[in-house]
Parts: C-alpha cells; structure tokens; sequence
C-alpha cells in the first residue's frame, strides 16, 4: 500500500512486528461503534490473541485468532463469498451490512458468542467447524433475513444456544437432544428446516407441539416446517401438522423402529437409508403423501392396496400413501384405486397401477443423486384401467398400459410393449421392440432397429424410424416390411 509520509528503516520494521501484513489502522473505520483496531487491506486478515476490533474491509478470509473480539464484515468488491473465523474468546460478529446476494461463512469457535445477521446469507457454526464440532458454553446467534444456516449443539454436551433465524428458508442443525430449558431455537419467518442429529435412543417429535423428547428429557423449538432426523438404534415417532409436513429419517448403525403420522396435508416421508426394524408404521393421513425410501442393496415392497411396506422382507405397515418411489436393486410397487405415482430407481422392477390414472416410471435419482445401480433397469409394468403412463428402462422391458388411454415409452432395450383398450401413444425407445395397439386407435413409434408395430384394431398409425421394421397400421411410414 503506497504511503504519502516518509518512514525511516526502523519504523517501518516496527510496524511490520506490530501488525499483520494485510490488515491497518484506517481513521473512521468503526464497528458496532468502537474504533476499528484492525481494516482489511488485502484478500487475508489476521488478528491478533487479544482483543481486536475488525473491519473485514477488502478481505474475504478473516481470522481473528484469540481474544475477546469484534468483527463487523463488509462486502467485498469481485467476492460475494466471505469466511470469518472468530476463534477462542466471547467474540461478536456482525454481518448485518452485508446485502443480500453474498455469503457468509462464520465459526464462532470457543467461548459464549454473539452473531448478528442481514439479509446475507449466512452459514453459522457455534463452535468448532471441523469434528468433532465442540460447543459447550452460550452463544446467541440471530442470523437476520436470508437464507442462513445455524449448526449448534455437540455430542455429550448441553446445548444452551440461542439461535433465531429470523426470515428466509433457513436450516438449524443441532448436533444433540440434549437441550436445556434456556435455549431458544426458533427458524422464524418462511419454510425452515430442522435438522437433529439424535444418535442411539427413542425419540419423539412432535411438530405441532415444537417439542422432541428423549432420554435426556424434552425440548422445544418454534416455527420448523420441514424435519429432517439422524437417529440411531431406538424407536423413532413422529407426529406432524394439520398442514404440509416434510420429514426425512436418516437411520445410522442399528435399524430403528418408526413411527411416522404426518396428519393432514400434502406430505412428504423418506427415509434414507431405509435400514428400519420390522413393525415400523407410516401413515400418511389425509390428503395426497408421498413415501420415499432408498437402500444400495437388497430388495424393497410396497402394496398400497394391502397397505404394507417391506424391506429385505421385513414388514411394516402404510396408511394414507398415495405416491412413492423407492430405490434399490430389486422393487415391487403395487397401487390400489387412485390415481399413484409409482417411481422406481435399481435394476429390476415390478410396477402395477391398479384403477386411478397411474404413473409407473423407472426414474434416476435425482433427489439425493447417489443411488446409482451397477444394472440395466429392467420393468414389468401393468398400468390396469383408466389413462396411464409407463417408463420402462434400458433393459428388456414388459409394459402394458390396460384399458384407458394410455402413453408407454419403452426407452432402451428390447421392449414388450402392448396398449390394449383404448387410444394409446406407444414409443419403443431404442431396440428391437414388439409393440401392439389395441381396439382403437393407436400411435405406434419404433425408432432405432427393426421393430414390429401391429396396431390392432381400430385407425392406428406406425412409424417405424430406422431399421428394418414391420408394420400393419392404416397409417404406416418407414415401414420396411
């Protein structure tokens, strides 16, 4: 930094032993109304292990090291990224001049800290960042409007935080159920999401209430819409809301035992990995609910009309689950007399729809997008009455649309398709397919190899693309044979 007063050798030694190389003295620069003992003149600052006074300025990482510190950070110009770490010491940060559209990564480290939020979006660890993520005396965290994240709480340790998200759809993470009486966890305004790290032991949430309870005793939170549970061995029970409810299960080392009631409402259950005891229940309530469920291996059955729910053959019972998609090698999944949405990711599945306008798919995972499957997926599918769609994968696939007017695309591999009563759009995808019509008129594609497209009765159209196909409609073209 180009300096206008003439300094000798000495005094330019003693400033370099006195301060850090990125950081100055700046005259006006205050925080929270205390004169800035530290600016930002670079990419990096670095505190000092007493109190310092910070102005992040131009730098995007700040590290106050120890001390009783306060840090005000500020946008900084090609950067909308910024990484404060407060470091030992009862520490203030203060993001609240930052605007929306930045991002802030704050570790309050150890001691009972303070952060205050904007509208940035802030990321808040209370303790440590890294494992295993110590946090053991009272910080306050208000993170303001924006998108933030708060993770408190550690393994063995009382969590008294307060934490208060304020607007935006933020998440909480706390990393034990051992709450006490004084902490506050509160996500505010917009859709939030709590997320609790529960470990061996029964649980019970009740999201009405805002409570959970387990052997250490019962906590309270408000204003979470969405759950999202780590849990070990134990029985897991969940109790949702009369409106919209979003829970997510992730078991880890012995399969609990769940107990998922979600109430009204659209709802959402998944569970990953679907590592449950037998006994398990899922109801889903009023209104149209969705079960998701995933597993690397073994096998995974659902009957709706039955109501049961297997894993590995250890079943459980469903109520009130109108939708589901499962993922694992092998998937049975059966409807019953409303319209379901029956999704599948592995490499062998069982599909029927049943009465309703059904949807029967083999889908990629693209909601946690790491379910993937060393196979060809392989569909047998049977969408039963009324207007369905079927999706085969890219094995050999057996569809049959049943009466309605039905769409069926068969995509890669050698397909079996068969449209049946009504007036079906079939598509074989890629590979030598058989596809038939039915008694009205159908709509009849091959593309890729030599296919055979019969349409039946009734004025159908064939289009057989490339290859050498055979076709017998009223309306034939590319047909060779």
């Amino acid at each position: 930094m180009r300096r206008t007063t003439t300094l000798t050798a000495a005094g330019l030694l003693g400033l370099a032993l006195l301060a850090p190389t990125t950081a100055a003295q700046a005259v006006g620069e205050t925080c929270r109304g205390e004169a800035a003992t530290l600016v930002g003149t670079g990419p990096s600052l670095t505190g000092t292990e007493g109190r310092d006074v910070i102005v992040t300025g131009r730098a995007g990482v700040v590290d106050a090291l120890g001390g009783d510190d306060l840090v005000c950070v500020t946008e900084v110009a090609g950067s909308n990224v910024l990484v404060v770490d407060a470091g030992a010491g009862d520490d203030v940060v203060d993001t609240s001049a930052v605007i929306g559209g930045n991002y802030v990564t704050a570790t309050l480290g150890p001691g009972a800290d303070t952060f205050v939020g904007g509208a940035a979006g802030d990321t808040v660890y209370a303790g440590a960042r890294t494992d295993p993520q110590a946090d053991t005396e009272r910080d306050v965290i208000d993170t303001g409007e924006g998108s933030d994240s708060a993770i408190t709480g550690s393994a063995g340790a009382v969590d008294h935080d307060v934490v208060r998200l304020g607007g935006g759809e933020d998440r909480l993470s706390l990393r034990t159920s051992d709450v006490a009486p004084d902490a506050v966890l509160d996500g505010g305004a917009d859709v939030d999401t709590f997320l609790l790290v529960a470990g061996d032991g029964d649980l019970a949430v009740d999201m009405t209430l805002g409570t959970f309870a387990s052997a250490q005793g019962t906590a309270s939170f408000t204003s979470f819409e969405v759950a999202d549970l780590t849990v070990g061995a134990g029985r897991v029970t969940y109790r949702g809301t009369p409106v919209n409810d979003s829970v997510t299960v992730h078991p880890t080392g012995a399969a609990p035992v769940l107990d998922i009631a979600t109430a009204a409402g659209q709802d959402e259950i998944v569970v990953e990995p679907a590592s449950i005891a037998a006994g398990s229940r899922f109801d889903g309530g009023i209104g149209r609910n969705l079960l998701v469920a995933a597993n690397r291996a073994g096998s995974m059955a659902i009957d709706l009309e039955q109501g049961t729910f297997a894993v590995d053959g250890r079943p459980s019972t469903v109520t009130g689950i109108q939708d589901a998609t499962l993922m694992a090698p092998e998937v049975s999944m059966v409807g019953d007399s409303r319209g379901n949405h029956l999704f599948f990711s592995g490499c062998a599945g069982t599909l029927v729809g049943n009465a309703g306008r059904d949807q029967l798919a083999n889908v990629y995972d693209g909601r946690f997008e790491s379910y993937v499957y060393d196979c060809r997926a392989r569909v047998h599918a049977d969408g039963g009455p009324a207007a369905d769609f079927l999706r085969g994968g890219q094995a050999g696939d057996r569809l049959r649309g049943g009466t309605g007017n039905d769409t069926i695309d068969g995509r890669g591999g050698d397909d079996r398709i068969r449209g049946d009563a009504g007036r079906d759009a079939l598509d074989g995808g890629e590979g030598r397919d058989d596809i038939r019509g039915g008694t009205e008129g159908d709509r009849l594609r091959g593309r890729d190899a030599a296919d055979i497209l019969l349409g039946g009765r009734g004025r159908d159209t064939a289009q057989g693309s490339s290859g050498r196909d055979r076709c017998v409609a009223e309306r034939e073209s590319s047909c060779e044979r």
